[in-house]
């Protein structure tokens, strides 16, 4: 696990988003989640207090133990976000920085009819596509039983023979749940778009990437 963590990467994100394009493009299954500073952080054991964050490191042990299988878990669909090289790894900022523009501009017509993951206090009318539905989750989502319930509903739902594009903005959590439903149904695409689509939910940049969109005419 030391291994997937260390910062020995050269990326080419224009090739990787490329890839991601492709195989939502072609209905693809796969998953993908990514691994930044928060997630890292958890790993390695680190508490943490933040507005709309918190992970105490002995009351928080289960979750840890969850999001280090989400790590360490290795299936040829199954794709990781990590400044690290190996099989099935891309970059975690493979969707922002130079890459955020071309990534709302080719993939919103995509996520038509997905369903979104989202906070709930997110506007989900403003989001640039329309999702076939939206499903609530608040701030610290483990640590609340409805993260349990949504988990069970959600991967009962999609247990049907459509195949679902299924976008995840949670945090920390968003590994730990879509690694569950892959294991339970891999048959769906599903993305943790991490903060992405923060400008349009709640109306204001919450990254410093999200300025680009100030360049959009």
């Amino acid at each position: 696990m030391q291994k997937l963590l260390q910062n020995t990467r050269n990326l080419n994100v224009d090739k990787e988003l490329q890839i991601i394009y492709n195989k939502i493009k072609n209905k693809e299954n796969f998953a993908f989640v990514r691994f930044g500073d928060g997630e890292h952080n958890i790993i390695k054991n680190v508490s943490c207090n933040r507005k709309g964050f918190k992970f105490d490191k002995t009351r928080d042990s289960v979750f840890r133990q969850e999001l280090i299988e989400s790590l360490k878990f290795e299936d040829e669909n199954y794709y990781k976000g990590l400044d690290c090289s190996g099989k099935n790894i891309f970059s975690p900022r493979v969707f922002v920085n130079q890459n955020y523009l071309d990534f709302l501009k080719n993939f919103n017509p995509l996520f038509e009819g997905c369903t979104f993951v989202g906070n709930i206090k997110g506007r989900k009318e403003n989001l640039p596509f329309k999702p076939y539905s939206y499903m609530a989750i608040k701030n610290n989502v483990w640590k609340d039983i409805d993260a349990q319930l949504i988990e069970i509903a959600l991967a009962y739902w999609l247990h049907d023979k459509k195949q679902h594009i299924v976008l995840v903005a949670g945090g920390v959590w968003a590994n730990v749940f879509i690694y569950n439903l892959y294991l339970r149904n891999p048959n769906n695409i599903y993305i943790d778009v991490g903060s992405t689509y923060d400008p349009f939910l709640f109306d204001k940049y919450t990254r410093q990437y999200h300025e680009r969109l100030d360049n959009v005419s």
